[in-house]
């Protein structure tokens, strides 16, 4: 699923490198529940109780979430194995990923989900 566009990719490295991203389940939901993440992005092959969390929480605060890519894809851009779940800090960096993102990718009530399609 390379066809996402390598920009997205680099630009989480970047995100990464800046210091304005947490991977991991715990990590971001700490920082889904203390209001300062911008954005989650979650694996498209994570479980769907997962998946069930994550759109929960971040609906429930209003926080944009994306589902796509696999997790070594993630978790390769960022220097690490594999990470079924991102979240990003800086309203910034969220701006330059949802730009990256591809046209299909449609926002619904604040949450962008393709996932549910």
């Amino acid at each position: 699923m390379r066809k996402i566009t390598d920009k997205f990719y680099q630009v989480l490295g970047l995100c990464r490198r800046a210091g304005k991203l947490v991977s991991g389940a715990w990590a971001s939901e700490q920082l889904i529940r203390k209001r300062k993440a911008e954005l989650v992005i979650v694996s498209s092959d994570a479980s769907d109780s997962t998946k069930d969390k994550f759109l929960r929480l971040c609906k429930s605060r209003q926080i944009d979430i994306v589902f796509i890519g696999s997790k070594e894809e993630l978790g390769s851009c960022i220097g690490h194995y594999a990470r079924t779940i991102i979240a990003i800090s800086d309203k910034r960096f969220k701006a330059m990923i949802l730009d990256a993102l591809p046209d299909t990718l449609k926002a619904n009530m604040g949450v962008i989900d393709e996932w549910q399609k």
